[in-house]
């Protein structure tokens, strides 16, 4: 494959127009190494609650030679907050500049086709890819954020940041980057950073403890005993005291 110079990239659009000689050569020409403008964009302002645009947006991509970089930034949106409420690519371009998917020099045109680079540095902060030391050192730059999705195999192995994106590539991307997000967020479930469980042992709510006998209302003095029997005698006397008769 050529290798394409940063003075390629400039001069793209001019090698783009001169191998257009039949419209095989124009497809190779924007499918390879230079970048073109994308002549029939995509719909991309569409109400947030038109699911069938949305459906023909992602249904749209992968038969494309190319993707703009508006069209880009909405599926990066919509695979990173699952609605596009941008409504217009210069919104786009400073949500993705304040969440540093992209340099913030950036200021490329919303038609010029997106570059690969563009693609990779977003994905790689969107998936919080943490990447290689250099990618670790240097921050996620468009080269190293490249290269580490090459060497994960999300895009070709080689791929320069400069290079354009097709349709189909560009899907492939995305559907790799939604699984790297299910699958952290999987981790982040399984490492215990969900809601707390209950106790295994919950407190019961007590219930009032079993009445230990109906309390007898207590009076100020306790009733008196019983009168005992008196007890008999220890020993009794021998004799019984004589009885007085009555005379007579």
């Amino acid at each position: 494959m050529m290798l394409t110079t940063r003075a390629s990239i400039r001069t793209s659009r001019v090698l783009v127009c001169a191998a257009a000689l039949t419209g095989l050569a124009l497809l190779s020409g924007i499918t390879g190494c230079s970048r073109t403008v994308v002549k029939d964009p995509l719909e991309t302002n569409y109400p947030v609650t038109d699911d069938a645009a949305e459906l023909a947006f992602w249904h749209s991509l992968p038969s494309r030679s190319a993707v703009s970089n508006d069209e880009g930034l909405h599926g990066l949106l919509l695979l990173a907050d699952g609605v596009d409420e941008a409504g217009s690519y210069e919104a786009r371009v400073q949500k993705a500049k304040d969440r540093g998917w992209i340099s913030a020099g950036f200021d490329e045109d919303k038609d010029l086709a997106m570059r690969r680079g563009v693609l990779a540095r977003c994905v790689v902060v969107i998936c919080k890819i943490k990447g290689g030391v250099m990618l670790q050192a240097l921050g996620p730059t468009e080269r190293y954020s490249t290269r580490e999705l090459g060497a994960m195999g999300v895009i070709p192995q080689g791929s320069s940041e400069n290079q354009s994106i097709t349709g189909l590539e560009y899907m492939s991307v995305i559907a790799a980057a939604q699984d790297q997000l299910n699958m952290s967020e999987r981790k982040r479930q399984r490492e215990g950073d969900v809601p707390e469980q209950p106790s295994a042992k919950p407190t019961e709510p007590t219930s009032p403890a079993q009445p230990s006998q109906p309390t007898q209302p207590t009076s100020t003095s306790e009733p008196a005993p019983a009168p005992a029997t008196p007890p008999a005698p220890a020993t009794s006397p021998a004799t019984e005291p004589a009885r007085m008769t009555p005379v007579g």
